[in-house]
Parts: structure tokens; C-alpha cells; sequence
């Protein structure tokens, strides 16, 4: 259902329900949200890559599941996982091999940085089964604009990487046989960048109110006068706040 693996500072999630094109029902959202919070009080992870199994990175919302499902209860779990971006503190690297619908372009919209393949396809299309992207709008109306947002969810038309890439929604298109090596090559590189600046800078990022009293908090940091002192040595430098 999800796989869990630490390598060094980097811990990877993949969404493994293949049979199921990794629909978001209930256990699995659950299990990506213990995961995100437990790696927010683990300093011993820097970062999170997300893939998936399969030809389908995310189909959303299990419809299976949805009829049997108290809909406050699902409501509330998939609102906390679409602010998960914007909650979490440590960046969220996804690695989109396949096709994105619904739910599964809200969580994509959650990522700081996202790859997708040159062969993804993405898709808002909750209205052909009489629903609205109520939950999954916020992220994706950030990444790409609310106009936006409203005509791919009022079209339910599915777009390509290479839009999703122009509209913001995406950051790199790959060929496929290059998106799990170049994914892994930044989220390694990220594991192991300060952790502690890249948490106030996240936070700063969602707070811009917070970002004068962070600066302040990070120019009298270890971990800057470790850069620091590496850059005017020229040696790589060693942050207190990964040890």
C-alpha cells in the first residue's frame, strides 16, 4: 500500500496499490500522513521523495471505497493531506511516472519540486462522476492559478507534461528512463542541504508574516556560521543541524 524506505537522510514513499492505480482510499491516505508527520519530528530525515508504482501515479479518490466511507471522516483526511505542503517543513520531492486525476494532482500540487515523465498526463476530472475538486483546489489553484484551475476543472480535460511544466504545475519533463536517477540525484542532494534553513525557509515561504523574525533567528545559527566558514575555506560544509 505505501512503502517506506531510509536511504541516508532521504526517506522515499511510494505509493504501491498499482491494481488499484494508487487511488487515495482512506488507509492509504492515513499511512501517507503518519509518514509525513513522523518524518517532521525526525531530524534524522532531510527529505521526502514520493513515487509510485505502476502506469498510474495517482488516479484520486478510491470510488470504491468512497460510498462505504463516513464523509466527514474522508473529508478531514484529505484536507489534511492537501495541506501537507504547505504544513511541512522539510521538502517534498515527487517523481510522477505516470497519470495524475483528481486527488493525485492535489498531492503532485503538494510537492515543492515535482519531475513527471514526458508521458504523464493529468487531469481534474471529478465533475464526470458528479463531484467537485472541493479539497484538492487550494494547492492546485497556488501552483497554477485559480482561472486556471476553474476551466480544467469545469473541462475535465486532461493536459500533458509539458503544460503542466508551462503552467507551473510541474518543474522538470523527463523521458522515463531518466526520472527515478534524476529524482533521487535532488532528493539526496536536498537530504543532505541544512536542514534547519530549509525549515525556516519553508516556513517563511507559508509565513510570510514570520519571514524578518526567521532571518534574524538563522543569521545567528550554527548552521550559518558553518557556510559561512566552509565558503571562506573553500571545504564542504558540515551542518550542526544534521548531525
Amino acid at each position: 500500500m505505501l512503502k517506506q524506505t531510509i536511504d541516508g537522510r532521504l526517506l522515499r514513499l511510494t505509493l504501491a496499490r498499482p491494481e488499484k492505480r494508487n487511488a487515495l482510499h482512506s488507509e492509504l491516505v492515513r499511512a501517507l500522513l503518519a509518514a509525513f508527520e513522523s518524518s517532521a519530528a525526525n531530524r534524522n530525515i532531510g527529505a521526502i521523495l514520493l513515487d509510485a508504482e505502476g502506469t498510474t501515479f495517482c488516479a484520486g479518490m478510491d470510488l470504491e471505497e468512497a460510498p462505504t466511507v463516513d464523509p466527514a471522516t474522508l473529508v478531514q483526511l484529505q484536507s489534511n493531506l492537501f495541506e501537507i505542503g504547505r504544513t511541512l517543513t522539510k521538502p517534498i520531492i515527487a517523481a510522477v511516472q505516470g497519470s495524475a486525476y483528481g486527488g493525485g494532482v492535489a498531492l503532485v500540487a503538494n510537492a515543492h519540486i515535482v519531475l513527471a515523465s514526458d508521458t504523464a498526463r493529468f487531469g481534474l476530472t471529478e465533475l464526470r462522476v458528479g463531484m467537485w475538486p472541493f479539497l484538492a483546489w487550494s494547492p492546485i489553484a497556488a501552483a497554477i492559478g485559480d482561472r486556471r484551475t476553474r476551466e480544467l476543472a469545469l473541462t475535465t480535460r486532461l493536459f500533458t507534461a509539458v503544460e503542466a511544466l508551462q503552467w507551473g504545475l510541474v518543474h522538470y519533463v523527463l523521458p522515463e528512463s531518466d526520472l527515478n536517477n534524476r529524482a533521487l540525484d535532488i532528493a539526496i542532494t536536498l537530504s543532505e542541504s541544512s536542514a534547519e534553513t530549509m525549515s525556516r525557509g519553508l516556513e517563511a515561504a507559508t509565513h510570510p508574516e514570520r519571514a524578518l523574525a526567521l532571518r534574524i533567528e538563522q543569521s545567528v545559527s550554527a548552521d550559518f556560521q558553518e557556510g559561512v566558514e566552509a565558503f571562506r575555506t573553500k571545504r564542504p560544509p558540515k551542518w550542526p543541524s544534521n548531525q
